[in-house]
């Protein structure tokens, strides 16, 4: 069961329900929400291939260089939209003219004005493997190699004893022949290698508007030429993922190992906008040595803030395929749907102003003394005799019932059938209404249209005219017959009968062949001043099997509403309107679930249930026909992008056997926007 709750209580209660988990960030000029996870890096081999390495030192090697891309589509970067990027080796990219240095190693906390920065690992990078072997004076092998790692034969090689230019010829175990002879010799030192395995590709994935781009670094270590300390068997690789019409942004690292490397210099990580101040335009990571890891990373508490990455235990790792995700927050909002129950006219209609599609059916009006049930009926048999009415073009005839005729909303001794499809009940009236509306249905005495058109009969010839009598076998049974009476310009005929039980009250209307395409109104109207709750068009051939109930008490629908917007740090009041004066009590229902639910099984016939109340929390409401409820929204971004479901009910003795109307649903989306 749902439990009730004090106000101050109510939103942390459904989010440990939920068991919310994960972080959010500082944000880039507030526009973008922080989440971490674990996923999978898929490496891109097409595309375009923007740099590859082709020497040992310098752009060569990916050193200190930036590199201008364009992107496949408008990208909106912090507001704004871009058509181009820099790629920097130095393991971020940059939007806008203004570019950052090609020795910028600390993107985020740069004082350089670019407009925005998106940095999966900052720091000063470079192309290749680092490692360690064992050369000899005029050999040209190298034994003890401590790791051979991404190697492939044709890589450029360096290091003491090592003459420019030299290549691997020969990869054998941990021994590597080279295109030259060594010419110092060196036990355990370093070496250095890069080759074309090292490069910067980007690739557009998808189709529109769902396309992704992708930056991807591939086997990156930081720069050194003899700290074996900083890079030894370093490698990295990661992506950097835009998406097109979502605004995405995605960090996706691969195979990252900081191999043997002990130093305590940070990377950053992040997102930075137009300058490096801070919390307004940064949104970057952080961890902690032993406390925190790159998985586990938490928001910055400085614009330097960044990541340890380093094999001192315990060892700062990058799992493969984890993946950063900074998302445009979205705007708060609070949006309606669903419907509430009950709306309960004494009015019922369906307008056609095209398609008529009731040839053929047979509708039954049963009176259950405050209105009626509306359901199919079974088709009249009673054939009309002559003569009929002699009805004209725009007349009305005044007929006397063999007895009173009740109906919801009066009584009458005599009706008057107009050639234009429809019955006066409130007598005397002459008015030959020609031109079906819904505001004059409702301005007007009661009324019963089973096709109220522009109907043109025959007159004195009484073939193609309207035809009204009672059963002589049976006097309680009345009958009016449109026989064959044409439409005005053409287009068909209406054949119908209206069958009246003078007894019960009851009215079946029995359809034959009707014109195709039509303007016209079928319904029935109590008149002006008892109906004024207009129900909305009714699809009768679609509704009438399940039937539906019409007539008094009128009743609007239970209503819920919020406002303001439901922005973190404050309060969005719900409403709830139309609560009718006999309810006992009311509710607000709050739920971390939609649902859709209808209740006729329960024995709430037409409500529907919009919200999960296994993630629910209620708020008890008092008074009528309306009752506000004002939930305070705690200042926490954690909460950006949470969806609240919420529902009005009231217990309302009568009003269907399990004495329970609902209201529509309404979502607020959570936001700091």
């Amino acid at each position: 069961m749902p439990s009730t709750l004090d106000p101050r209580n109510l939103l942390p209660a459904l989010a440990a329900a939920l068991s919310l988990s994960g972080a959010a960030g500082a944000q880039v000029s507030t526009a973008y929400v922080f989440t971490q996870t674990a996923g999978t890096f898929v490496p891109i081999t097409g595309g375009t291939l923007v740099a590859a390495a082709t020497g040992l030192s310098g752009i060569p090697a990916l050193d200190d260089n930036n590199y201008a891309v364009t992107l496949p589509f408008g990208f909106v970067f912090d507001g704004a939209t871009y058509s181009a990027a820099t790629v920097n080796t130095n393991g971020h990219l940059t939007f806008g003219t203004t570019l950052p240095s090609t020795f910028n190693y600390t993107p985020l906390s740069a004082t350089t004005t670019y407009n925005g920065a998106i940095a999966p690992f900052g720091s000063d990078l470079m192309g290749g493997w680092l490692f360690t072997g064992d050369r000899t004076v005029a050999s040209n092998q190298v034994t003890n190699v401590s790791a051979v790692g991404p190697l492939q034969v044709g890589d450029f090689i360096g290091g003491t004893g090592i003459p420019a230019g030299t290549t691997i010829t020969v990869i054998a175990g941990n021994v590597l022949t080279l295109s030259a002879n060594a010419t110092a010799a060196a036990t355990g030192t370093y070496l250095f290698a890069c080759g074309p395995w090292c490069e910067i590709r980007t690739e557009t994935l998808g189709s529109a508007p769902n396309r992704t781009f992708v930056v991807q670094w591939s086997n990156f270590r930081r720069y050194t030429i003899s700290a074996l300390t900083t890079a030894q068997h370093m490698v990295l690789n990661f992506q950097v993922r835009l998406g097109e019409s979502s605004g995405r942004i995605e960090i996706v690292y691969g195979n990252c190992s900081p191999g043997l490397s002990t130093t305590t210099t940070v990377v950053q990580v992040g997102l930075r906008g137009p300058n490096n101040a801070f919390p307004a335009n940064i949104n970057n990571r952080m961890n902690v040595k032993g406390t925190s890891d790159w998985a586990t990373s938490t928001a910055g508490t400085a614009n330097t803030s960044g990541e340890v990455f380093n094999d001192i235990a315990p060892a700062n790792v990058i799992p493969s395929g984890l993946t950063y995700l900074w998302a445009p927050a979205p705007i708060a909002t609070n949006v309606a749907y669903g419907t509430g129950c009950y709306t309960r006219s004494a009015t019922w209609y369906e307008s056609f102003t095209g398609p008529m599609d009731l040839a053929g059916i047979v509708i039954r009006m049963t009176n259950v003394g405050t209105g009626y049930l509306m359901t199919p009926g079974a088709p009249t048999a009673y054939v009309h005799t002559a003569p009929g009415l002699a009805l004209t073009d725009d007349s009305v005839a005044t007929v006397a019932l063999p007895s009173p005729f009740t109906y919801s909303g009066g009584v009458t001794s005599s009706i008057g059938v107009c050639s234009n499809g429809y019955i006066w009940m409130q007598q005397p009236n002459g008015l030959a209404d020609w031109t079906p509306t819904v505001a004059e249905l409702f301005s007007n005495p009661a009324r019963l249209c089973p096709s109220w058109a522009d109907l043109l009969p025959d007159g004195a010839a009484n073939v193609n005219n309207v035809f009204a009598e009672a059963d002589p076998l049976n006097p309680a049974m009345f009958y009016v017959t449109w026989n064959n009476v044409p439409l005005l310009g053409g287009g068909g005929s209406v054949n119908l009968q209206v069958q009246f039980d003078l007894t019960s009250g009851d009215v079946n209307i029995t359809y034959g062949a009707m014109p195709a395409t039509a303007t016209c109104i079928v319904g029935w109207t109590p008149g002006i001043g008892a109906s004024v709750i207009d129900p909305g068009n009714r699809d009768l051939s679609a509704t009438i099997a399940a039937g539906f109930l019409t007539g008094f008490p009128e009743l609007v629908a239970l209503a819920l509403s919020a406002s303001p917007r439901p922005v973190l740090g404050t309060t969005v009041t719900y409403t709830v309107d139309n609560i009718p004066p006999s309810a006992a009590i009311s509710a607000l229902l709050v739920s971390l679930l939609q649902a859709n639910i209808e209740l006729t099984g329960i024995g709430a016939p037409g409500c529907f249930q919009h919200i999960d109340l296994g993630l629910a929390a209620t708020a008890l409401l008092i008074g009528s026909p309306t009752a506000s409820f004002g939930l305070p929204l705690p200042n926490n971004l954690s909460f950006v992008g949470l969806p609240l479901f919420v529902q009005g009910a009231s217990l309302v003795p009568g009003a269907n056997p399990l004495n329970v109307i609902t209201s529509n649903g309404v979502r607020s989306t959570l936001s700091n926007l």
